[in-house]
């Protein structure tokens, strides 16, 4: 939805196009820390329709200003069918989130501005993000607990996601103005503002650079976007590019998994905890960001339901502060595939990076990644339990888990 024309540069970016003469695309996501090139041809699935044509089932090329008639779009397809292939299929492509999805495509950092607590300065947050040298991808959902009836006669669709395209405001800020897209295209906002609303004057119209197209891009004042939509998610590209511009950035990543009766030794309160998988952090800088990732269960999902994704946390810990067990999170990843923070480091010193479900016995599978200047990171040798404390780590049916830093010299 934020990539709309084949003159987009993230299209441009991902797209691989160097076998498309012989029918093979190339397609780039980022997978848990790491680019990762999907190879799949120029085949789609399709239907026939009612006047004997053959059409695509899912995704829909679509004619182009500046394309020779009768050309049509292919990217969406192309993106379509790799992503469907990384999952497996395309029924496992069914659902999803829009950060999550940023994180895929662009490989950035992702946050949250929460609406609804002070309207002032989330406003300001989002003309900033969606200023013309920002380069962030900004999504949302209707809010819940407004009932369907009232979501559909303003044109809005319950639980949908929308991307959010810009923001305008007139001098005077008497006006503030948000540019949302329903990426399906169509089901336009109906309220004021919307592309046929009396509200409009035609020196506004052309300030704002709004037009009248059934497109599923729409205007709507900041009052009803507030009103009918949930906090903003943010997939900002440019975190880590800052860093790599000084030549002196690295990615470091390393994968792991917690395993009943061995290295599920929980969280930092239980007695099994020095069990869990750990490793050696260091930068040369004073901040460095950090991933947690974990598998995404899409695919399985069709064969095992009742799968979840992991809850973590990272925590920093001063190793003069006290012990593990009295730090806060740094980052909390609730049932999510993956999450970023930054955090600041004494340059040089040598940290501990542990990852621990939330209780011994909880098993799963991670990746945690580390960039910052210089930046190191890896695997420490783990300790083999007594049979005692393999007894306190026996196998637990949860997903649940969390990720702990710990200082050290």
């Amino acid at each position: 939805s934020c990539a709309d024309g084949d003159d987009d540069m993230l299209v441009k970016d991902l797209i691989v196009e160097q076998g498309m003469d012989v029918g093979v695309f190339g397609v780039k996501f980022f997978v848990d820390g790491r680019w990762t090139t999907v190879i799949i041809d120029d085949l789609f699935p399709c239907v026939k329709s009612h006047n004997g044509t053959w059409k695509p089932i899912f995704a829909s090329p679509k004619d182009h200003v500046g394309q020779a008639q009768g050309e049509r779009e292919l990217w969406a397809l192309i993106f379509e069918k790799a992503w469907a292939k990384l999952h497996l299929s395309y029924e496992a492509t069914a659902a999803g989130f829009t950060d999550d999805a940023h994180n895929y495509l662009t490989g950035g950092v992702n946050s949250t501005v929460a609406l609804g607590v002070k309207p002032e300065e989330e406003w300001h947050q989002l003309r900033e993000l969606t200023a013309e040298d920002n380069f962030a991808f900004l999504s949302t959902h209707t809010r819940a607990g407004i009932p369907d009836g009232e979501l559909r006669k303003k044109g809005l669709i319950s639980g949908h996601a929308y991307s959010i395209l810009g923001t305008f405001e007139t001098l005077d800020s008497a006006i503030r103005l948000v540019q949302v897209r329903n990426p399906w295209g169509s089901d336009e906002w109906k309220g004021a503002y919307s592309d046929k609303a009396p509200e409009w004057t035609p020196e506004l119209r052309l300030n704002a650079k709004a037009v009248d197209a059934e497109d599923g891009s729409f205007w709507m004042c900041f009052a009803d976007f507030f009103k009918y939509y949930g906090d903003v998610a943010v997939c900002d590209p440019r975190v880590l590019c800052r860093m790599y511009s000084d030549g002196m950035a690295r990615l470091r990543g390393a994968s792991a998994h917690w395993i009943a009766g061995k290295t599920a030794g929980g969280l930092s309160t239980a007695a099994t905890f020095k069990y869990n998988p750990q490793f050696e952090l260091c930068a040369e800088g004073s901040e460095v960001y950090i991933a947690a990732y974990q598998p995404d269960v899409r695919a399985l999902e069709l064969v095992r339901e009742g799968l979840e994704f992991v809850s973590m946390s990272v925590y920093l810990i001063d190793p003069d502060a006290g012990p593990a067990s009295s730090a806060k999170p740094a980052l909390a990843l609730n049932f999510a595939r993956q999450k970023a923070c930054r955090v600041e480091v004494v340059p040089g010193k040598t940290y501990r990076l542990v990852a621990a479900a939330w209780g011994p016995g909880v098993q799963g599978a991670f990746t945690l990644t580390a960039c910052g200047n210089s930046c190191s990171l890896k695997a420490l040798p783990l300790e083999i339990p007594s049979s005692n404390d393999a007894d306190k780590m026996a196998l637990r049916p949860s997903r649940l888990a969390g990720c702990i830093i710990s200082g050290g010299r």
